[in-house]
């Protein structure tokens, strides 16, 4: 947040040359005005149940066109008009989704989860949680789509790690292999939804004009990064299921009975592993236990 209107001499800053108050007292009491999700008015009055500031007036300087309400007022509308851009960013399918709906919703979020980092990267972590408490219709539907766009963020900002080769593998005995987990990419996601989201995603990004499914499809997502691009990789139930074993840290042996028990023949694995490994799913494997 831009604090210049807050930084001495005051006579240059808007602020009151009569009896300033401490700097950390007025940035406080500037950011809980800025902040709150009713409007200026309420911001003052609850900050003045703890700072010596009693009204605007006597810290902000009225311009020629705007008292210092007013003034106050450009920053509290930007404050959330910032962030809701922030949001719409990372969460461009699920703003088509709820349409409308979507800046309400925001407005709600900001207010449930304001910001309390400098950095924004992290300020929609929260919104698919935030949809599944909602009583629009498609909540589930639209908490899903959220998971699936921050899947998106987070792969993006993840760090890289040395792919696991076959080479490697290829020195394992198979009581080794079977007795091994692996670890997943810091670049990968796995999502397992009841509704088809990825394909409502990817119509999206095709400008298809996608409408909200009413109908469950479970299905399993996989998004990673590959060199400077995101990409989303749909699995089969079954092949869904031994993944996310393998990724929740179990044995690649107790992997295969996961994948028998869904159905999986020996050469439906084989390809799955051979798929994943080249494909940088995993970056190290280590003896379990």
């Amino acid at each position: 947040m831009n604090q210049a209107p807050l930084t001495h001499p005051a006579a240059e800053q808007g602020l009151r040359p009569d009896q300033p108050p401490d700097l950390s007292q007025l940035q406080r009491w500037f950011v809980a005005v800025m902040t709150h999700p009713e409007s200026v008015a309420a911001g003052v009055a609850a900050a003045n149940e703890s700072s010596s500031i009693r009204d605007a007036a006597a810290v902000i300087r009225p311009s020629a066109r705007c008292s210092a309400s007013e003034r106050l007022e450009i920053y509290h509308r930007a404050y959330r008009a910032r962030l809701i851009d922030c949001l719409r960013d990372d969460y461009p399918a699920l703003a088509h989704a709820l349409g409308s709906e979507f800046t309400p919703l925001c407005r709600r979020y900001i207010a449930s989860f304001p910001s309390a980092s400098p950095s924004l990267n992290d300020f929609g972590r929260h919104m698919s949680k935030f949809c599944t408490v909602q009583t629009h219709d498609h909540a589930l539907f639209h908490a899903e789509l959220a998971r699936l766009e921050w899947a998106v963020v987070e792969v993006i900002h993840a760090h890289d790690g040395a792919a696991l080769s076959v080479a490697s593998l290829a020195t394992l005995s198979p009581e080794s292999w079977a007795q091994s987990s692996l670890a997943p990419s810091p670049a990968l996601r796995l999502l397992h939804t009841q509704y088809p989201v990825n394909a409502y995603y990817q119509a999206f990004r095709e400008q298809l004009a996608p409408v909200v499914p009413v109908t469950r499809a479970e299905n399993f997502t996989v998004v990673r990064r590959r060199a400077a691009s995101v990409v989303r990789e749909p699995q089969s139930l079954a092949a869904g299921a031994l993944l996310q074993s393998l990724l929740a840290g179990e044995s690649v042996g107790r992997g295969l009975e996961t994948a028998a028990a869904g159905g999986m023949t020996a050469e439906q694995v084989s390809s799955c592993f051979e798929r994943w490994i080249g494909n940088g799913y995993f970056v190290a494997h280590a003896p379990a236990g």
